[in-house]
Formats: structure tokens, sequence, C-alpha cells
């Protein structure tokens, strides 16, 4: 197997049911931790989405909104 360069690839996340149209990223780094603030802009594919799946494994969520 070819060793790969990043962790994550697209086809790694299977069919997405959005477009990714722009992220925002703000990090703050602490000698303790690293905040992060993520404002993300899809667009659905197709049919609207009634639930949205998050991988967070090793992180803390601290809130999720939607805005229409």
């Amino acid at each position: 197997m070819k060793p790969r360069l990043y962790k994550y690839y697209p086809e790694d996340f299977g069919e997405l049911k959005v477009d990714v149209l722009h992220m925002d990223l703000v990090f703050d780094v602490f000698d303790d931790r690293t905040n992060v603030k993520s404002m993300l802009r899809v667009k659905t594919l197709g049919e609207p989405i009634e639930k949205l799946e998050l991988n967070c494994r090793d992180l803390e969520v601290r809130a999720v909104s939607c805005i229409q």
C-alpha cells in the first residue's frame, strides 16, 4: 500500500449529501488546549437533509447551530 501524505482524503468520507461552499476556521492555541471555531457553509445535493453526523473522535463539541 502506498504511504499517505495526509490523514484524510475525500474518498474516506463516502458519498456526501452536501457540497461544501466555504469553511472558516479560527484557532486559539494555548499551552494545554486548542479551541477551534468552525463556520461551515454547505448546499444540499438534492433532497433536504434531516440530520448531520459529526465525526468528532477525541474532540469535545461545545455547540452546533444551523442558520438557514
